[in-house]
């Protein structure tokens, strides 16, 4: 393996465990009502030359529509 191939898979294996780690931290929110689950966003900030300075991650959940919430429609020529 080639010195610039092995720096790849060090940072390759960095990033990977950065991700994994900002992910467990959502754990308990990725539990909850696993069916509402969107997506999921993890960010990592990486220094130039290759560390991992902090991963961060966000849960995004669909949501519902409340009834009572929606426009009611107007009649034709009205308000």
């Amino acid at each position: 393996m080639t010195n610039e191939a092995r720096r790849m898979s060090d940072l390759t294996e960095r990033l990977q465990a950065a991700a994994a780690a900002a992910i467990a931290d959502e754990r308990p929110t990725l539990a909850h009502d696993p069916a509402r689950l969107r997506g999921i966003t993890v960010e990592l900030t990486i220094a130039n030359n290759g560390a991992v300075i902090e991963g961060r991650c966000w849960v995004e959940r669909a949501t519902r529509p409340i009834r009572g919430d929606r426009p009611t429609p107007t009649a034709a020529g009205t308000g």
